[in-house]
């Protein structure tokens, strides 16, 4: 069952280098949700310690900067589970 608690997306700004930088690349490949004209991207960062450390690994493995890892961060320890980067 979904839950007001599943859904909790924070938005942040974001700064994409440019459309040719290395976040913006990984960010088409891996978003759980892309909104490209509106330069929008949602990113699961997780629901529990377990979750979000896996996320946190896996988007440190894929090559996402620390810039955006610090995002993830700030938005799991706000108590949301999905990260809305937008520019």
């Amino acid at each position: 069952m979904i839950t007001d608690r599943d859904m909790r997306v924070f938005q942040t700004e974001f700064d994409f280098i440019d459309k040719g930088d290395t976040d913006w690349r990984l960010s088409l490949e891996h978003a759980t949700f892309i909104h490209k004209e509106a330069c929008e991207f949602i990113f699961y960062v997780g629901v529990d310690k377990d979750s979000y450390d896996a996320m946190i690994k896996k988007y440190a493995e894929l090559g996402f900067s620390e810039d955006f890892i610090k995002a993830c961060k700030k938005a799991y320890t706000l108590h949301y589970n999905y990260t809305c980067l937008y520019a």
